[in-house]
C-alpha cells in the first residue's frame, strides 16, 4: 500500500489526542511516538498560515489546554481502510 498524504500542512494546527510533555519525543520510539498517558495539555501539530512557513511541518509540535480552542486549531478525520489478504 503506498503512503499517501494530502493537505497536511499550513491551514490550521492539527489537534492530536496525545497528552503533551516537553521531553516526550526525544525519548519516544521512532515508530508511532506517543505522549504520556495523562497530562493537562494536548498536542497540536503542523502549524497554521498565521504562524508562517517555519511551523508548517508535521514535526512542529506545541501544546494547548483541551478546553481552549481558536480559529487556528482543527482536527483531521481519518479513515483507515482494512484489507484482507
Amino acid at each position: 500500500i503506498p503512503w499517501v498524504l494530502y493537505d497536511m500542512h499550513g491551514f490550521v494546527w492539527e489537534w492530536a489526542a496525545d497528552c503533551y510533555a516537553d521531553d516526550a519525543h526525544p525519548t519516544s520510539p521512532l515508530l508511532d511516538p506517543r505522549g504520556p498517558e495523562r497530562g493537562r495539555e494536548r498536542v497540536r501539530r503542523g502549524g497554521s498560515a498565521v504562524y508562517g512557513a517555519a511551523s508548517a511541518r508535521s514535526a512542529s509540535r506545541y501544546r494547548n489546554p483541551p478546553d481552549r480552542g481558536n480559529g487556528n486549531l482543527g482536527f483531521r478525520i481519518v479513515l483507515i481502510e482494512e484489507r484482507t489478504p
